[in-house]
């Protein structure tokens, strides 16, 4: 809540975030006037868009293994305890039900690059939290949204095209942050 977190943006601005760019800002330089470090640092940031990984693969690496790489040491020398939130992007799609203990397989570049840095994490003496999440729904109404395109998709007359040969586990935006938290109440580590 207000108060226990500091959450960040760099091109989406609200009112309750601090701007940070992963190129070119540092964790020190967020941390400038707080009066104690953070328990705790979710490192969920990024570009997402799995078009952008396979059209620029370098330019995406800048950000999503090499800036947040950096990231995640600057603050791991600061003793700040790291969750670095992954993606069950790291499998092929082609089992399902994808577990911790498979190896990872990843035929998308963001899933090749989240594997990058999750293979940094393991490299480093400091433990640290990995969250594989699933494709995630919004509740509510947001462009989109992949639940809110099914239903209008569902509403409009015609073929609706569907994959048969993917499998992937949607989960709501909320219960990943339910859980998310509650793995930091437990300062779990490890890979889940």
């Amino acid at each position: 809540g207000p108060g226990r977190t500091l959450a960040t943006h760099c091109s989406h601005p609200s009112a309750t975030t601090v701007f940070f760019d992963v190129q070119h800002s540092t964790v020190q330089q967020l941390l400038e006037g707080r009066h104690r470090l953070p328990q705790a640092a979710v490192v969920m940031l990024g570009i997402t868009s799995i078009d952008a990984c396979a059209r620029e693969p370098r330019l995406t690496a800048q950000t999503n293994v090499h800036g947040i790489i950096r990231v995640i040491d600057e603050l791991q020398s600061l003793g700040v305890p790291v969750t670095f939130i992954s993606t069950d992007g790291v499998f092929d799609g082609n089992k399902a039900f994808s577990g911790e203990a498979d190896t990872p397989v990843p035929v998308l570049e963001y899933g090749r690059q989240k594997v990058a840095v999750e293979n940094h994490l393991a490299t480093r003496s400091t433990p640290s939290l990995i969250v594989r999440l699933p494709k995630l729904l919004c509740t509510r109404e947001a462009p989109n949204s992949m639940l809110h395109d099914w239903i209008r998709a569902l509403a409009r007359p015609g073929q609706i095209k569907c994959a048969t040969d993917q499998y992937f586990t949607p989960l709501a935006v909320d219960d990943a942050a339910r859980s998310i938290t509650r793995l930091l109440d437990a300062s779990a580590t490890g890979l889940f």
